[in-house]
């Protein structure tokens, strides 16, 4: 169970160091993040970060009309160490879609879906959840702080890329 130190005095200062994300707390935009989650003496933050990027599936022999574009989404855990992090073993898929779908129904819809989605257990975790740990339950409170794409992706989710083509 990760918590965080905080520099801000409106939060709990009683945390370690040694489970500190300080590579991310130094930004403006995460540090209103944590401000706004306020996690309270007793409490534990899960802090997340969602991907977005476009998959092409084609022909392995030959493109023979189209590619089937999908747009995939991925989470990870930002409590974990830097090296650790963004590593393939703690990435996890959280949706795949047509990637066309994303432009007609908007990235909200997409990721909210049906029982239990991914904004859905935000939510939740914005309220706090109680989870088992080896130390016994604890109280964990957070929600996604980062939206990450490439520059195509994220013109995508945005809805401000454009394609231009000879037809």
């Amino acid at each position: 169970a990760a918590k965080m130190q905080h520099a801000d005095p409106r939060t709990t200062t009683e945390y370690a160091d040694d489970l500190q994300i300080a590579d991310l707390w130094d930004g403006v935009e995460f540090q209103k993040f944590m401000c706004k989650v306020a996690i309270k003496p007793g409490e534990a933050p899960l802090v997340f970060m969602f991907y977005y990027d476009g998959l092409e599936v084609v022909n392995g022999i030959g493109q023979a009309r189209s590619t089937h574009e999908l747009g995939c989404f991925y989470w990870a855990l930002l409590n974990l160490s830097q090296d650790k992090r963004l590593h393939r073993d703690f990435v996890r898929l959280a949706t795949v879609c047509h990637e066309r779908a994303i432009g007609v129904c908007g990235m909200d819809e997409i990721v909210s879906g049906k029982g239990g989605s991914w904004v859905e257990w935000m939510l939740k975790l914005d309220k706090g959840l109680m989870l088992k740990t080896p130390e016994g339950p604890l109280l964990f409170r957070g929600g996604t702080a980062i939206v990450a794409a490439d520059t195509p992706a994220a013109g995508k989710l945005m809805g401000t890329k454009v394609s231009v083509g000879p037809s």
